[in-house]
């Protein structure tokens, strides 16, 4: 199964980038994954074939975007200037998971969806409820698990299988990768 990683690369996140970071690699070393980022706004280092705009979210391909920078392997936690990313002060998370659903979809490949993120929606196009609908509707999503870090927005937490705050799980079953 196909494990995606979304990271919050909002404003609010500035302070938690480091405990987000420490999320990703504990996820990632557990199974093969696609890392993806977002945000409200566009950043022009981050190459134009590793962007996808929908609604008010700019998503980011980081695994491309670390290939185009020459960034192979990371050893450390990186800054966000070391990945193209620029904190931006809204948060579009209903339409950046909206976007992941849909693209995952299309492959037709069973997969969980790891949302790593102070869980706060500032900018979406879509509702909440939108996300639950989506999510009923989708056949191959297996999971959508949250792991909450930095101020965490401990409400709307209606479309999650599981939800952790700061690596303590609060609700549905554990996930083998966190």
């Amino acid at each position: 199964m196909l494990r995606v990683v979304l990271l919050d690369a909002s404003g609010s996140m500035e302070p938690a980038w480091d405990v987000a970071w420490d999320v990703v690699f504990n996820t990632v070393r557990k199974a093969s994954f696609i890392l993806l980022a977002f945000k409200a706004r566009r950043t022009d280092n981050v190459p134009d074939e590793c962007t996808h705009t929908y609604h008010n979210a700019v998503i980011y391909d980081l695994g491309c975007a670390f290939s185009r920078l020459g960034i192979h392997r990371l050893r450390k936690r990186p800054r966000p200037e070391d990945v193209g990313l620029r904190f931006s002060t809204r948060t579009p998370l209903n339409d950046a998971i909206i976007f992941v659903i849909e693209q995952l979809e299309k492959r037709g490949y069973p997969y969980e969806l790891i949302v790593v993120s102070d869980n706060r929606d500032t900018a979406s196009w879509y509702r909440m409820e939108e996300v639950v609908q989506r999510k009923r509707g989708a056949a191959c999503l297996r999971r959508l698990v949250l792991e909450c870090v930095g101020s965490c927005l401990q409400k709307y937490l209606e479309p999650y299988d599981s939800v952790y705050v700061h690596g303590a799980r609060i609700l549905g079953p554990p996930s083998p990768f966190l």
